[in-house]
């Protein structure tokens, strides 16, 4: 049986649309355009590859796992590029430089290879850095738009537009020795194992804001030496995974917070040191998802540690389920009070 078909809405039945949306109270009454001229459209333009350039602050931002997954260059998906032309005649791609890297990378003859351009004309009395305003501010407007926004597509639009928090997370993230797409300290390979990539943004970010840098590079720092360990038993690997860096991180907090200098830091430190890989991260961080992970992650691995001390008599077992137990006056710490939630809001 062939399916039933629909008619198909007009431009003008979605203006309808619209306005019955204003009316109902969804968005406040728009700012109508008004059309006076005819070359209201910027043209297109087919430009060599070789003829546009980018600028460091965006090419750093560049995020080469997408280049690797796409394979391939497909001309039907190319939208024109958003280009800006400064008073030097320089062609500056400030929206499309992944398309860009695609054909680079997956074309014949990529030099002379062209891509469609939308190109805007700066005045010419701009000075670069009122040209890099300018695009910068186009480049928040334009992506502002976008339906879909992942995290880390937010981070690299707000490191281009000079954004606080953003240029002192990518700064955070240069000084833990890590990358997230790219964004923070440069790529550095074992074979063909990125070393310092680290999956899980928002947790990482959380991580961070919540307990600090010298928690979450000793967090880290656990995380690279169990993760290069070549033995069949080891459970761990790369990419790093932030909601573990964000569970270590609580774990550090606890251990220099309530555990004091006797015998249990030691053995604490043992077991992480030696034995805490021998569990799969899965497991680690199994039904913990939420503003609680942080607690969640410890709290398992404290029982995971408790399990090792019936093992090793040099470990005495850490207060854990009981009522004003370590781990549970842990938990009344005023730190707490800061929900990870809030640490990953700008």
């Amino acid at each position: 049986m062939s399916r039933l078909s629909q008619p198909l809405a007009t431009v003008i039945s979605v203006i309808d649309l619209g306005k019955r949306l204003i009316d109902y109270g969804v968005s406040k009454l728009p700012k109508l355009f008004s059309k006076e001229k005819d070359d209201l459209f910027l043209k297109v333009h087919y430009i060599p590859l070789k003829d546009l350039k980018v600028d460091p602050k965006y090419q750093r931002l560049i995020n080469t796992t997408f280049i690797k997954k796409a394979k391939e260059f497909d001309p039907l998906l190319v939208k024109p590029l958003s280009v800006f032309q400064r008073p030097n005649e320089d062609l500056m791609v400030v929206d499309g430089q992944h398309t860009s890297c695609l054909a680079a990378t997956y074309v014949e003859e990529p030099e002379e290879f062209k891509l469609p351009c939308q190109i805007q004309v700066h005045p010419t009395h701009f000075t670069i850095e009122q040209c890099e305003a300018a695009e910068a501010s186009y480049f928040k407007r334009f992506n502002s738009l976008r339906n879909i926004v992942s995290a880390v597509a937010k981070l690299r639009s707000d490191i281009a537009q000079g954004a606080k928090y953003a240029i002192e997370l990518q700064d955070n993230f240069v000084t833990l020795g890590i990358h997230v797409e790219g964004i923070g300290a440069p790529r550095e390979f074992n074979g063909k194992i990125d070393v310092n990539q680290v999956h899980g943004y928002d947790k990482l970010r959380a991580a961070i804001g919540k307990y600090g840098l010298p928690h979450v590079r000793s967090a880290i720092d656990l995380c690279k030496k169990h993760a290069a360990r070549t033995e069949k038993s080891n459970k761990w690997g790369y990419p790093l995974n932030g909601g573990l860096i964000l569970g270590l991180a609580a774990t550090y907090h606890f251990i220099d917070t309530y555990l004091g200098k006797g015998d249990k830091l030691t053995a604490i430190l043992d077991y992480l040191d030696t034995r805490i890989q021998k569990r799969a991260i899965d497991k680690l961080t199994q039904l913990t998802s939420g503003p609680q992970m942080d607690v969640l992650i410890l709290s398992n691995i404290i029982e995971h540690y408790n399990s090792k001390a019936e093992d090793e008599d040099s470990y005495p077992t850490i207060g854990h389920t009981e009522k004003d137990s370590i781990f549970d006056q842990w938990k009344k710490d005023p730190i707490h009070a800061k929900n990870f939630k809030e640490e990953v809001k700008d």
